[in-house]
């Protein structure tokens, strides 16, 4: 009786490899399941693992696996027949890595079953491309979000630093704005609604075009023309292309000026605008921040006011380096 080794990856079994007479191949060249069950595993249960076994030995629950054998991801080398007991091999380990692999990285597994019954070399490369596009993807998100946490800690300490009811100057770190117009003249103060209701807007853009904002928001007056609200956000190499086309937005670079900066505390967020009114004149006003960082610590609403029109102080003790 002649035998050849064959490598198992019919529907209900994906790997490992046993010697079988090849008058048990169906017409389709492959061993029936019943045929597998006795030409290879009957006389070597002992090199079997049962599905507790195997998953904590892999890392996963047995729920989990028998999800993956409903959808094709990873079929068990041999069920018994009678007691119904699933067995994995030790080689299977590495099918499981992979499983776990994509789902780590946010693919399906469902699409797996095709990989790994078709026996294609070619096919399981363009797995291993798919796993490291997911990879760098997953990546450049974390550093993303690493940008962030860094930004925000930033603008933390420096609001925690200003001193309500005192004015000082700063130096302003360079920071790229995404701007979004309102329809509030420069000449006129901003209402809590158009601020609240635009920064909503701005924000709703922002993710809708797949921009990643930072740590600062506010408003800023543009003095010949209106306000508009805005973000720091992440530069990209698309960033100016993603904007394009929006006919309310703009970037702006902020430049590394020192500026004139002022904290106005209160109950709401209208409060303090109110009180920002009172004692600073529209035409002086540059910039409007928004201090979550202190509302966040005391529960205080709170907001800077950015002067303009202002000479450089003699005297460069009085000047405060932002926290970087």
């Amino acid at each position: 009786m002649q035998t050849q080794l064959l490598r198992r990856n019919d529907e209900q079994c994906c790997s490992g490899y046993g010697y079988v007479s090849l008058t048990n191949l169906d017409e389709h060249g492959k061993l029936s399941y019943d045929m597998r069950v006795n030409t290879i595993f009957e006389k070597n249960r002992g090199d079997l693992l049962r599905i507790g076994e195997f998953a904590k030995l892999v890392g996963c629950s047995v729920v989990s696996l028998r999800y993956y054998e409903e959808i094709g991801a990873l079929v068990p080398a041999f069920v018994d027949e009678q007691t119904g007991y699933r067995y994995y091999t030790v080689q299977q380990t590495y099918q499981a890595r992979l499983v776990r692999i994509c789902i780590d990285v946010g693919i399906s597994p469902k699409g797996l079953k095709a990989y790994f019954e078709g026996g294609d070399v070619l096919e399981m490369y363009n797995l291993f491309d798919s796993f490291n596009e997911a990879v760098e993807e997953r990546l450049r998100e974390a550093r993303e979000k690493q940008t962030l946490i860094h930004e925000m800690e930033i603008e933390y300490r420096r609001q925690l630093a200003v001193e309500p009811l005192r004015a000082r100057w700063i130096y302003a770190r360079p920071a790229m704005q995404l701007q979004m117009a309102t329809n509030v003249s420069a000449s006129k103060h901003i209402d809590v609604k158009t601020y609240l209701r635009s920064m909503n807007e701005l924000m709703e853009k922002t993710h809708k075009l797949g921009i990643t904002p930072l740590a600062q928001q506010g408003f800023h007056r543009a003095p010949d023309s209106v306000w508009y609200a805005y973000l720091a956000v992440t530069e990209s190499d698309d960033l100016r292309a993603k904007v394009a086309g929006e006919e309310t937005l703009r970037l702006m670079r902020t430049r590394p000026e020192p500026y004139l900066t002022r904290a106005f505390h209160g109950a709401s967020i209208e409060t303090c605008l109110e009180n920002a009114y009172a004692e600073v004149p529209i035409e002086q006003i540059d910039d409007i921040t928004d201090m979550w960082g202190f509302t966040m610590v005391t529960g205080i609403a709170a907001i800077e006011i950015t002067y303009t029109d202002k000479d450089w102080p003699s005297d460069p003790s009085k000047i405060v380096s932002m926290i970087s």
